[in-house]
């Protein structure tokens, strides 16, 4: 229970106004240094032109004890305020001082959180693990290290550590190199890091050079579940390494069935990933990766288009259809859904025009129908009514019948005669 009130506390503080954490460590711009000073000055924070005569000591950063005094006070007068209001103001400047800390500025920060009355208390806590979680996204090697040098901050048996070191290392993409060697040569030294911890270190390879991360996968002793993941990860245009290495990766496994299981897991994760790139950058990447038509047809049976853009609508349905066989109801379905959701007037231009005899026409009728049907119910009925006797037909009828609308006693009605119609109680 700690643990989940801590994670929340901080998960929550971090939405409610810290924003985003950058994934690189250097910014790319830099913030308006007039506007930041003058938030800082509205926080009583002492901006980096402030006389250094009374600067105690100055660090390699600029960032001076009495800046490190100032920015504590901010952060302890923040909790004095509503949880909504607390990071409505000066947040950039906040993030933007505790970027700025070297590793002692860090621990200088978090003495002088730690150093007063209230220093035991749930809110005070919690500051101080977003900071050290803030610090740690943002530097993580000394973030990291600092977690493993002072375990007498954590609560024994707590999950912040683990948690904190998951989502670091997660975070260390820029350099999946130097987050392998840490966690080398610190695993034994945190018992607590478990298979969650390690699945990021093969993401993080897998992005730009998923043969690397298979070899990780086996270093670290990680299962078919994190093979398969390795597909998510990679690159649109590192997929196909992907792609071959998982094929080699399922070709040392002894058992037929398991072999073969596995890989049609793998042809699905590829089919859920792939498709959130554009039509003919998925196309050509299917066209060039060597598979089988039963591989094909597994990875068709498994495309979740996400983000549709209408205009693709057609081509990925006719892709399905023409390779997906009898598997490519699900599919189809979802995409014609999305695309007379975006778009009503083109989804039911092509759905007309579209022959008869073409593969897709039960299934993109069917989910047609149902969409429609909250808002045209006669139209949604009429393409019901098309469709051939079975399942698909009764399942769709009944779908217009619950969702025509009933506003008043003559659509009530409607709705009776249609249902009564097709024997729907």
């Amino acid at each position: 229970m700690r643990t989940s009130l801590i994670l929340t506390a901080v998960i929550v503080l971090l939405a409610a106004g810290l924003g985003r954490i950058q994934e690189k460590r250097i910014r790319e711009t830099r913030r308006d240094i007039g506007r930041l000073e003058a938030e800082a000055a509205e926080l009583g924070i002492p901006g980096k032109s402030s006389n250094r005569r009374t600067t105690t000591k100055t660090r390699d950063r600029g960032v001076s004890s009495r800046d490190i005094a100032g920015l504590a006070t901010a952060l302890k007068e923040a909790l004095r305020l509503d949880p909504k209001e607390r990071w409505k103001n000066g947040r950039e400047t906040l993030i933007a001082r505790i970027e700025d800390l070297d590793r002692a500025g860090f621990e200088e920060l978090l003495g002088l959180l730690g150093s007063g009355a209230d220093a035991s208390t749930r809110d005070v806590k919690g500051l101080i693990e977003l900071v050290i979680y803030k610090y740690a996204m943002l530097h993580h090697q000394a973030g990291l290290d600092f977690l493993v040098s002072h375990p007498e901050m954590f609560e024994e048996g707590s999950g912040f550590r683990k948690d904190l070191v998951r989502s670091a290392l997660h975070r260390w993409r820029e350099n999946p190199e130097a987050a392998l060697r840490w966690y080398r040569e610190n695993c034994e030294r945190m018992p607590e890091l478990d298979a969650g911890i390690k699945f990021p270190l093969v993401t993080n390879f897998a992005y730009q050079n998923p043969h690397a991360a298979f070899g990780v996968l086996e270093e670290l002793g990680l299962g078919p579940e994190a093979a398969m993941g390795i597909f998510v990860s990679s690159g649109l245009e590192h997929r196909r390494e992907a792609l071959d290495g998982f094929r080699k990766y399922a070709e040392r496994i002894d058992d037929p069935k398991e072999r073969q299981e596995l890989w049609e897991k793998g042809l699905k994760s590829v089919g859920m990933s792939v498709s959130h790139s554009d039509f003919d950058s998925a196309r050509r990447w299917i066209d060039t990766a060597d598979l089988s038509p039963e591989d094909r047809k597994v990875l068709a049976a498994n495309l979740t288009v996400s983000n549709l853009k209408p205009a693709e609508a057609e081509k990925w349905i006719s892709w399905i259809a023409e390779n997906a066989g009898d598997q490519s109801a699900g599919p189809i379905r979802k995409i014609v859904s999305d695309w007379t959701t975006q778009d009503f007037p083109a989804a039911s231009e092509w759905l007309a025009a579209l022959p008869a005899e073409d593969p897709a026409k039960e299934a993109s009728i069917a989910a047609y129908a149902e969409i429609v049907s909250s808002y045209h119910p006669e139209t949604a009925a009429r393409w019901a009514e098309q469709l051939p006797p079975g399942d698909a037909r009764n399942a769709t009828l009944r779908a217009v019948y619950e969702r025509w609308p009933r506003k008043d006693d003559a659509s009530k009605a409607a709705a009776e005669v249609f249902g009564e119609a097709h024997g729907i109680e």
